[in-house]
């Protein structure tokens, strides 16, 4: 997929959350979601929800690191971390 179209995506997404999709939010935080946000939140439910019906989350590790475009095993591997959140939810 091509940046832009993965930005007009992620503008659609957005808009149907009720966000705004220019300037600062009206509440106190000053950031906005971000796709990273978006891609990080996806990797860490999928790796918790494995986790929790006890599929071997090494065997198909590599295929979420595929999914996530990431270039190697070693850029997916930390979702995993204990700052994830994802052994104490599993």
């Amino acid at each position: 997929m091509k940046l832009a179209a993965a930005v007009d995506i992620y503008v659609l997404h957005r808009r149907a959350m009720g966000q705004k999709c220019e300037g600062r939010r009206t509440d106190s935080s000053s950031r906005q979601p971000r796709l990273h946000d978006l891609r990080h939140t996806f990797a860490v439910h999928r790796l918790t929800e494995w986790y929790k019906t006890g599929t071997d989350v090494q065997k198909l590790l590599p295929a979420l690191s595929t999914y996530l475009g990431h270039v190697n095993l070693h850029s997916t591997q930390c979702y995993l971390t204990n700052d994830s959140g994802v052994a104490e939810r599993g």
